[in-house]
This record gives structure tokens, C-alpha cells and sequence, in this order.
């Protein structure tokens, strides 16, 4: 990935923030942005990563080990931002589960054997437990 199209340097001016050509820091003004915004931003990059690195992958231990997955899950909110994201696209969710799993070390949902592979289901299950214990 080109460092200029990281959201943490390819966005500095939104933050107020200016670097010269050997990406050395010019004089800055106040940045504007708060954390949780830009956190947002790398989140949301990152996901886009993932879709890019995974392409037309099925296997989920592979999907689970692209490095912009495995990024998202050190984000202090990804709980947060995964939890919107499955909430916003209960009819077309997003391979998260692994992810959720890993966050809440073990703990989620009880999920039937006959629908663990409906995505649909999957989904609507761990925004219900996630909402239930206000995550």
C-alpha cells in the first residue's frame, strides 16, 4: 500500500497536518479531528483493504488472515464499528464473525448448528447480543 493512501497520511491536511516531499512534518495547525473520527476513517479504509486483499477468496481462515483484517481487530473500537457495520447490512453482512469472536475472547452468541452457515442469521444473532449488552 502506497503510504499516501493510508488515511492517516494521504488525509493530513483535513487534520491540519503538512508534510514536504521526504514526508517530514511542515508547520501544522490545529487538528480538528477527533479520535474516534479518525479511527472511523482507518476503519473504514481498512475494511476496503480487506474487501481489495481477499478478492473472490471463500476460505475463511484465509479471509481471517489478511493483514488488514487482522489490523482492524487491534483497533480500540472495532467492536464498535463492526457492530454498526452488521446493524447497516443485516441483508448482506460482512465475514465479521471470527473477528467478534476474537474481541469478546471466546464469548457471543449461541448459534444452532443449522445456522451457522446462514450469514443472514449469523448476523442478526450478534447484533441482538451486542445490543443486549450495549456494545
Amino acid at each position: 500500500m502506497p503510504i499516501l493512501d493510508c488515511p492517516i497520511v494521504g488525509n493530513t491536511a483535513k487534520w491540519g497536518l503538512s508534510f514536504d516531499e521526504d514526508l517530514h512534518p511542515k508547520e501544522s495547525k490545529p487538528i480538528t479531528l477527533n479520535a474516534l473520527e479518525a479511527e472511523k476513517e482507518l476503519f473504514d479504509f481498512l475494511v476496503n483493504q480487506w474487501h481489495q486483499e481477499r478478492g473472490g477468496i471463500s476460505s475463511p481462515s484465509r479471509m481471517f488472515s489478511c493483514g488488514s483484517y487482522q489490523m482492524i481487530l487491534s483497533l480500540p473500537h472495532a467492536n464498535r464499528f463492526i457492530h454498526e457495520e452488521l446493524r447497516q447490512n443485516l441483508e448482506k453482512p460482512d465475514f465479521w464473525f471470527p473477528a467478534l469472536r476474537s474481541i469478546y475472547l471466546g464469548d457471543g452468541p449461541n448459534i444452532p448448528s443449522n445456522e451457522k452457515g446462514n450469514f443472514k442469521k449469523l448476523a442478526q444473532k450478534w447484533v441482538e447480543w451486542l445490543d443486549a449488552r450495549k456494545y
